[in-house]
C-alpha cells in the first residue's frame, strides 16, 4: 500500500502554487483500486493542478478536516453536502485462478467448503450475497476478516480464498487475469459511491476541473456494472 501512496506523491510537483491545489478525500480501496491507476490521466491533462489525495479507513465527512471534494460510500443521505451519485454497488465473489476449486461453485454446500475472505469485519457483504444470490444461505461466520476491501482482494490474488467484492473496484484485476469469477451471480447492495462537496464550496476552476473529470471518468463504471449484471 505504501508504494501506491509514494507513487501518487511523486506525480505532484511540490513547486506548484497552493492556489491550484485540490484536496480529495476517499476510502483507501477506492483510491488504490480505481483513483490512483487513473489519476495520471488527469495530471497529464492538467499538469498545473496539484491533487492531494487523503484516505480514511472509515467513511469520512467534511467536519474532520479541509477537503474540496470527497468520495463517500453510503445511501447519499448527507443533507449538509452537495452529492452526485457515481455508481450503485454490485458485488460478487472472486478468487485467484489457482484457487478455483474442483468443479463449479453452484450451491451453498460448495461455499461451505472454501475459505471466505471478508472485506469488512462485520462480514455483511458475504451475508448479503448469500441471501440474494439464490444459491441458498450458508454460514458466513468462518473465514478471514480484513479492515478494507483492498486487503481482502490482495489476499484473494495471493490464493488465500474467495473474496466478496464490488465489481467496479475488482474489474481491473479481473481483466488482467489476477482474479477470476468462480460464479457469476452479482447482486446489488443498495449502497452507492457518491461525489460530495462541502456546502460552502466556491466553484474554483481547478476544483471544477477535477470534479468534472471524476464524473466523466467514472461513467465507465456504469458499463462495468452492466457487463456483470446482464
Amino acid at each position: 500500500m505504501k508504494e501506491a501512496f509514494d507513487h501518487i506523491a511523486n506525480t505532484i510537483n511540490p513547486l506548484q502554487s497552493d492556489r491550484d491545489a485540490v484536496t480529495v478525500r476517499v476510502l483507501p480501496t477506492f483510491a488504490l483500486r480505481w483513483l490512483y491507476p487513473r489519476l495520471r490521466k488527469f495530471q497529464a491533462q492538467h499538469p498545473l493542478v496539484h491533487v492531494n489525495v487523503q484516505t480514511r479507513i472509515n467513511d469520512m465527512n467534511f467536519s474532520d478536516g479541509d477537503a474540496d471534494l470527497g468520495i463517500r460510500y453510503g445511501l447519499g443521505n448527507w443533507p449538509m453536502e452537495s452529492t452526485t451519485e457515481l455508481y450503485a454497488e454490485w458485488i460478487l465473489p472472486v478468487c485467484a485462478p489457482s484457487y478455483l476449486p474442483q468443479g463449479a461453485l453452484t450451491s451453498a454446500e460448495d461455499f461451505a467448503k472454501v475459505t471466505l475472505l471478508h472485506p469488512l469485519p462485520n462480514r455483511q457483504d458475504w451475508t448479503i450475497w448469500s441471501e440474494r444470490s439464490g444459491i441458498g444461505r450458508f454460514d458466513t461466520r468462518a473465514g478471514l476478516d480484513f479492515d478494507a476491501l483492498d486487503m481482502a482482494l490482495s489476499a484473494a490474488e495471493s490464493g488465500f480464498g474467495i473474496a466478496m467484492t464490488d465489481v467496479v473496484l475488482a474489474h481491473d484485476a479481473i481483466e488482467s487475469g489476477r482474479l477470476v469469477v468462480p460464479i457469476r451471480i452479482p447482486v446489488p447492495t443498495g449502497i452507492s459511491y457518491f461525489l460530495v462537496r462541502p456546502p460552502e464550496l466556491k466553484r474554483k476552476r481547478h476544483v471544477k476541473l477535477l470534479d468534472d473529470w471524476l464524473c466523466d471518468e467514472i461513467s465507465d463504471a456504469h458499463k462495468v456494472v452492466r457487463l456483470y449484471a446482464k
